[in-house]
């Protein structure tokens, strides 16, 4: 949007299928034989060798200071002091204590937990495992769609690594 390209040289990059990695290879020949103009042919090579050499670095990665402040800055946090990120917050639900579905699902937790045994000096899996089920029970037990919904969207994310 901001490359300010005009509808034939948007039609080519679309006839010629350039997209995600294919957009970050393109070379200035390439787009001139296929028909774009010369302005935006620089202006998109321009952004793609800017955005190719840009890479994502996590907050631990900075080695300085200065560094950690200058990148602070430019997500608005100007003090320096990491206290001011918001926090996420999980959404609570209410749960009928009463119904028989949370008795069961209690019930489940109980007896699966009592058949791993303790797990204070288990492996890492063993100790995932043993979480996995009580979230997994819970969600049960709450038994909300939203919910089911963001457990469905996070396994697809899951599938695709």
């Amino acid at each position: 949007k901001d490359l300010g390209l005009s509808e034939l040289a948007l039609k080519i990059l679309e006839n010629e299928e350039i997209n995600g990695r294919t957009f970050f290879k393109v070379t200035k020949e390439k787009l001139e034989c296929h028909g774009m103009k010369l302005g935006p042919v620089t202006a998109l090579v321009d952004f793609a060798k800017e955005y190719k050499e840009k890479k994502l670095r996590s907050f631990s990665s900075y080695k300085t200071k200065k560094e950690l402040n200058e990148m602070l800055c430019k997500y608005g946090i100007v003090s320096g002091d990491i206290t001011c990120i918001p926090q996420f917050i999980p959404p609570t639900h209410t749960i009928n204590e009463s119904t028989p579905k949370f008795k069961l699902c209690i019930d489940n937790i109980l007896r699966r937990i009592k058949n791993m045994g303790p797990v204070v000096n288990s492996n890492k899996s063993m100790q995932c495992k043993y979480i996995s089920t009580i979230l997994h029970t819970a969600d049960r037990a709450v038994g909300s769609e939203e919910l089911a919904t963001k457990k469905r969207h996070i396994e697809e994310i899951v599938k695709k690594k």
